[in-house]
């Protein structure tokens, strides 16, 4: 966690919510991965699969100047505009 999240919640705030401007969010969820997940094999699956997407989808993030926030088994999490006063969102 960002060190300005841990202080506030050291400082007991719950919940920690903010409301700020210009912020995009981008939620990638597999359709159909889980069905296929039975049927291919585990090292095809999230050796080759998985990790070329999420590899190529980090580089677009990169270029880009967005944050990745987590990757949840075959869903992928990016924001921009949210920190450094950056103005890029997901848009750009």
């Amino acid at each position: 966690l960002p060190p300005a999240i841990l202080k506030r919640i050291k400082r007991g705030e719950f919940p920690i919510v903010d409301h700020v401007h210009g912020v995009s969010i981008l939620f990638a969820d597999l359709v159909g991965f889980t069905k296929a997940s039975a049927d291919l094999h585990p090292n095809f699956l999230v050796g080759l699969f998985l990790n070329d997407l999420f590899h190529a989808f980090d580089e677009i993030v990169y270029k880009h100047g967005l944050e990745k926030i987590k990757t949840i088994g075959d869903a992928y999490m990016v924001v921009g505009g949210l920190n450094h006063g950056q103005s890029l969102s997901i848009e750009k």
